[in-house]
């Protein structure tokens, strides 16, 4: 398809419009600042949506020649390697043994590279991390120190358990020198819509960096110790049920579930999320981590019980 111009756009004309569901076009920008929007719809036969042209604002200092140059350079074929980088915690240490950790790898949501993780890419990828390498800030395979032992979905965060090998590196997780990991992965196909989201993730590795991801995010490092013996007839479940019947509440509680079910109700799905901006995906993030939050205390007080 042609490029065409108005007096305000120069619009780029790389798909041709009859390729799209009729009634699904809308406009959403792409970059404010140096005046790039995109046109998207839903391509024929599908129920995601697609970048069907480009709109260049001239008020912006657009000029056909550069607005091609900018198209040719984000289409041309390159391998990209895509990750998040997310903290971890320390799973436990037994001497001569790897050390062990575990936390999040990816969640769903928009990254701060503007790559967008759908939970369907996010739960196929979670088998394919199992095995995987663990490295220092990404470099060669010479410099692997790790490798990944195990991945759980629990439908909005992926979550791993890893064993570094090094005791330079296990020492320096423990002084809390490296606190966060790096998942990095590459793609077959991705589209861009408000974003980059990636497709077909495959080849995947995982690093040890000391940069966070997510600079909202605090971090403990755990050693697991043994625990000191409790007094003679007295078990765990009895101190808590004592503490319990010592210690009321000042102010009225409310179950845990009740809050669960209250903060799901106000968090809308992942398809209404991504077609928002970067702050309320932020936002929608930080109240599932609190739900995710909410439900292991639940989960842990219902053992505590037992």
């Amino acid at each position: 398809m042609p490029w065409e111009q108005t007096d305000k756009f120069i619009k780029s004309g790389h798909k041709n419009p009859a390729d799209f569901q009729e009634g699904t076009q809308k406009t959403v920008t792409l970059n404010e600042k140096e005046g790039i929007q995109a046109i998207i719809a839903k391509p024929k036969g599908k129920q995601t949506m697609a970048i069907q042209s480009y709109l260049f604002s001239k008020e912006k200092g657009w000029t056909l020649e550069n607005a091609k140059a900018w198209f040719n350079k984000l289409h041309l074929p390159t391998k990209e390697h895509l990750c998040a980088v997310l903290p971890f915690t320390v799973k436990e240490k037994v001497l001569d043994k790897p050390l062990r950790i575990e936390g999040v790898a990816l969640t769903i949501g928009m990254s701060r590279n503007f790559n967008i993780y759908t939970p369907e890419e996010l739960e196929a990828f979670s088998g394919k991390l199992v095995d995987a390498p663990v490295y220092l800030e990404h470099v060669s395979a010479e410099e692997a120190i790790g490798k990944v032992t195990d991945t759980r979905w629990d439908g909005q965060n992926l979550h791993y358990t890893a064993e570094i090998y090094d005791e330079e590196t296990a020492e320096k997780i423990r002084k809390g020198l490296i606190r966060h990991v790096s998942v990095g992965a590459d793609y077959q196909t991705i589209d861009y819509v408000n974003g980059k989201v990636p497709h077909g993730l495959y080849n995947a590795e995982m690093s040890l960096v000391a940069v966070p991801g997510i600079p909202e995010t605090n971090i403990q490092i755990l050693e697991c110790f043994q625990e000191q013996e409790s007094p003679a007839g007295f078990s765990k479940s009895t101190v808590n049920l004592a503490e319990g019947l010592i210690k009321k509440p000042k102010e009225p509680t409310v179950p845990i579930e009740q809050v669960i079910r209250m903060l799901d109700e106000i968090v809308p799905n992942h398809i209404v999320q991504r077609s928002w901006s970067l702050g309320p995906q932020r936002m929608c993030q930080e109240l599932n981590r609190v739900i995710y939050r909410l439900r292991n205390m639940q989960d842990s007080h219902k053992i505590d019980r037992k």
